[in-house]
């Protein structure tokens, strides 16, 4: 027999807030925090945690907020000792430890640890006995996780798992997004006409995933449907004719057994890039037509936080719909003529009961995730 998979419990920490809670506040209050961060001559902006000067131990740092997003977790939902301790780890990254070896560089100690050694740090950290999977699929790194995860619940291997989406400050992933041109010398600017690049930022979110409803404090919202494929069409962008990011979109709405009229919001990939915002915006109409669900952006809130944005990103929405609550996507001003689409722009109550949550990945991953209230 087939399980149900829910999403049972959440932790969160990014620009937004140290904790779900006050990010969701920020988020329903449009409140924008971003700061700056300088780069091979350039100042670019950079959606930085609260602590962001307190850098100096990184290892100390990521620890702190590694086990506070995990408390943040346990204290949503009823967990005890044993079940936590043998829960599965899927530890989610686009860059691991890649802060820690360049502190390190710094203050004259030389070191080269295996990536997957900073997700076994985390698992002894959280008090978690398993052994941990480690997923690097780029911007899609935490969804990849969620997928496996989701996958072995399903199958009856693992009853619980916790997904761990954590992206922490390094000037290698900043340096090579600006050599790239990626980024955006001024804002976080989704859909817009005037959209010209991402703006990054670093943050933590934790998802519990149980076979069985928890009713926990932000609710219990089941996996439904879920798909992902690979674009090859460029290195740093999907297919400008939107075919691909369109059919896996179709696929994961085929796997929840809906359509394209059953989705009441869709969390959108749009993160002010020029190629990737037309791209998705193109598939949107393809699945949707003229007329689709309201569309939403959450970038603008806490940065393209890469590998962790899946965790980061679902994390806060579902803490937002929980308030029964759709916020605004910050940042939009003006429709762009070739997507034809624009974001929604104020907040506004609403109660949502099935999304569609995309991501779209440096390096052509694509995902698609459905997921829908249990009760």
């Amino acid at each position: 027999m087939t399980r149900s998979v829910y999403l049972a419990g959440f932790g969160h920490c990014s620009a937004s807030g140290a904790t779900l809670g006050a990010a969701c506040d920020t988020i329903i209050a449009g409140d924008i925090r971003c700061a700056s961060r300088s780069v091979a001559g350039q100042t670019l902006p950079f959606y930085a945690l609260a602590d962001a000067a307190s850098l100096s131990d990184w290892d100390l740092r990521a620890r702190e907020i590694i086990c506070g997003v995990g408390r943040e977790v346990r204290a949503g939902c009823s967990i005890s000792d044993s079940e936590w301790s043998q829960a599965g780890l899927f530890f989610a990254s686009s860059s691991f430890q890649i802060g820690a070896l360049e502190f390190a560089a710094r203050v004259g100690r030389a070191e080269f640890p295996p990536a997957a050694e900073f997700a076994v740090k985390a698992a002894d950290w959280l008090g978690i006995a398993t052994s941990p999977w480690c997923f690097a699929t780029a911007c899609t790194s935490s969804l990849s996780a969620l997928d496996a995860a989701a996958t072995l619940i399903r199958a009856g291997v693992l009853r619980r798992a916790l997904v761990l989406g954590v992206e922490l400050p390094n000037i290698t992933s900043l340096a090579g997004f600006a050599a790239l041109n990626l980024l955006s010398p001024a804002a976080s600017r989704p859909l817009d006409r005037q959209r010209d690049g991402l703006v990054l930022g670093e943050a933590v979110a934790a998802i519990w995933l149980t076979d069985e409803p928890c009713n926990g404090h932000w609710g219990d919202w089941r996996v439904a449907g879920i798909d992902a494929a690979l674009d090859s069409h460029s290195a740093t962008g999907p297919n400008p004719d939107g075919v691909l990011i369109a059919d896996v979109m179709t696929r994961a709405l085929r796997n929840a057994g809906l359509s394209a009229v059953d989705i009441d919001l869709v969390k959108l990939q749009a993160a002010g890039s020029p190629a990737v915002d037309l791209a998705e915006g193109i598939a949107l109409r393809r699945v949707f037509g003229e007329r689709p669900p309201a569309l939403l952006s959450l970038k603008s809130y806490f940065g393209h936080t890469l590998g962790a944005s899946g965790a980061v990103e679902l994390s806060a929405l579902a803490a937002c719909l929980a308030r029964d609550t759709v916020p605004a996507t910050a940042g939009f001003s003006a429709i762009d003529p070739d997507v034809g689409l624009a974001p929604t722009t104020v907040v506004r109550n609403a109660r949502v009961r099935r999304v569609l949550f995309n991501l779209i990945g440096f390096g052509g991953s694509v995902v698609s995730l459905v997921i829908e209230q249990a009760s």
